[in-house]
């Protein structure tokens, strides 16, 4: 893809530094080659309740208790439809920024915003 002139959406997930800090280099090298980026976190697009906890409580977790942390991925592996129809709630607000906002790609660096742009797209032929 030659990012020239594209629109492009970079969701992150603020749940640690790792993923804003990819969403952040990769935006660095899309607008050196001519993009116009914005990074936005996914959890913007759920309520504000679940924000907190999924950003606080995920870094809490896996620094005090990584063996719960290891069973919480473990559990997501082992029933992924969980964590989809967790995500898939919020496909409409997504599909309508993206929408609204013009954007030509979206980029995830995080597998959950991934599962509400594939919501939106199963239930909205987006």
């Amino acid at each position: 893809m030659n990012p020239v002139d594209k629109k492009i959406l970079i969701l992150t997930s603020s749940t640690g530094g790792g993923h804003d800090s990819a969403a952040a280099a990769l935006n660095t090298a899309l607008e050196k080659n001519g993009a116009q980026c914005e990074v936005r976190n996914f959890l913007d697009f759920t309520p504000k309740a679940k924000k907190t906890v999924l950003s606080k409580g995920h870094v809490f977790i896996y620094r005090h208790a990584p063996l719960l942390f290891a069973l919480g991925y473990r559990f997501e592996e082992v029933f992924p439809e969980n964590l989809y129809a967790n995500y898939a709630r919020y496909a409409h607000p997504i599909k309508r920024y993206i929408l609204n906002g013009g954007y030509d790609v979206v980029v995830c660096v995080h597998i959950f915003p991934m599962l509400m742009l594939t919501a939106a797209q199963k239930k909205y032929g987006y």
